[in-house]
């Protein structure tokens, strides 16, 4: 929605009808009001905050991809990450580990590789299109979720998967013949 109204982008019915199923898929997989705790609310206005966010920069990052490059934008958002990372630091501050040196290692490395790829795809294609595809972050972390912890997904997850992949495999269609 911020990318027509602030990009002029638009994506035409087809692909808002599927960026709307997209996110019925969305919250058919994390099923708000299954079974959550009290303390979920928190996750979920957490989450709200950070795709709102997320939403905006997406929408700014389209219009830097036009005059800088995806490795510059990745740095500089990295250097922002590392301060406002130092800044909450210094209330949670943990030891150090060999072990936690090496997640973080690799989660940076994902975040880097992942951020480049962002601004990217941002560069060569439009907001929305970029937009849909990260609602595949559920259903990574679901199958990432099986591998590394032994999580089942849960009946709402795996439908809202499907209209999530669904979805992103139209919108790609219709990108595909130039809709």
């Amino acid at each position: 929605m911020l990318a027509a109204i602030f990009l002029r982008e638009n994506p035409g019915l087809r692909k808002s009808l599927a960026i709307a199923i997209g996110f019925a898929g969305v919250v058919l997989a994390v099923n708000p009001f299954g079974s959550s705790r009290q303390g979920d609310w928190i996750g979920y206005a957490a989450c709200m905050v950070c795709v709102s966010c997320f939403s905006v920069n997406m929408v700014w990052s389209r219009v830097l991809t036009q005059t800088e490059t995806p490795e510059s934008l990745t740095v500089f958002s990295g250097i922002v990450l590392a301060i406002a990372g130092f800044g909450c630091m210094a209330w949670h501050a943990q030891p150090a580990t060999p072990r936690l040196l090496l997640a973080l290692l690799i989660t940076g490395a994902c975040c880097s590789t992942g951020s480049i790829c962002f601004f990217i795809a941002l560069r060569h294609t439009a907001a929305s299109n970029v937009s849909q595809y990260h609602y595949t972050q559920l259903v990574t972390g679901a199958i990432v979720s099986y591998l590394a912890f032994h999580e089942i997904p849960t009946l709402s997850m795996v439908l809202g998967g499907s209209l999530i992949v669904g979805s992103g495999l139209y919108i790609a269609f219709l990108a595909s013949r130039g809709a």
